[in-house]
């Protein structure tokens, strides 16, 4: 059992607290990069582009972006998995997942 609190620092620094109670376990870990990094997991530039033009259409404030503000392919990327992304994108995901399953393997 714990009781007690536990201080943490939250989004933005602000120091958090969170009351533990019986039976409460936690561990908090902060996996953010601290240094430049490739933007791995950004949708491409022309998604990005489509949202911006949806908020503009929408009236809503204009954003602030920082560079990079887009994705972008890093290393190689088989033509087969490209086909598969668009069939998703397109709302096919049963095929590309159908496809994607014959590249597995048993361990």
């Amino acid at each position: 059992m714990i009781r007690g609190k536990l201080h943490y620092q939250g989004v933005g620094g602000e120091l958090k607290t969170l009351s533990l109670g019986l039976r409460t376990c936690c561990c908090l870990v902060d996996a953010t990069i601290k240094n430049p990094y490739p933007p791995t997991s950004l949708p491409k530039k022309e998604y990005k582009e489509a949202a911006l033009n949806n908020l503009k259409e929408l009236n809503l404030p204009k954003l602030s972006l920082a560079a990079p503000w887009h994705g972008y392919e890093l290393e190689h990327w088989p033509e087969e998995f490209a086909k598969d992304a668009m069939k998703i994108v397109n709302g096919n995901h049963y095929d590309a997942a159908e496809s994607l399953s014959k590249l597995r393997e048993k361990v």
